[in-house]
């Protein structure tokens, strides 16, 4: 099955190294590949495993100094993600995942 959407991405997981790679969209789940021929990175993620998605724009979030879309997994992970060379693919990825996994966008504080 094609993803509905691919798109060149850097990621993080848990804060460590960013990754260079794509970030496939599929109806159900999410795939990362990227990373090096000597260090190949591959990741699915299940639409159920992610417990929120939101934009995150913090210091400590941020990768190359740019905001980022942060996955919060039911697990208690946090995988945070940026898309590079296509200006809007942020609020794109972000509403995809939103629609995909239920979560919807986070409603600001009262």
């Amino acid at each position: 099955m094609n993803p509905e959407l691919s798109v060149p991405v850097l990621w993080s997981v848990g804060g460590g190294a960013a990754v260079a790679g794509r970030l496939d969209l599929f109806r159900d789940r999410i795939r990362l590949d990227g990373g090096s021929r000597d260090d190949r990175r591959l990741r699915e993620i299940g639409a159920d495993e992610i417990a929120a998605v939101r934009i995150g724009r913090g210091g400590d979030e941020r990768i190359a100094g740019r905001a980022v879309l942060v996955l919060e997994l039911r697990n208690g992970e946090t995988i945070t993600l940026v898309g590079f060379h296509q200006p809007g693919s942020l609020h794109e990825l972000a509403e995809r995942l939103w629609s995909i996994t239920g979560t919807g966008p986070p409603r600001p504080a009262a």
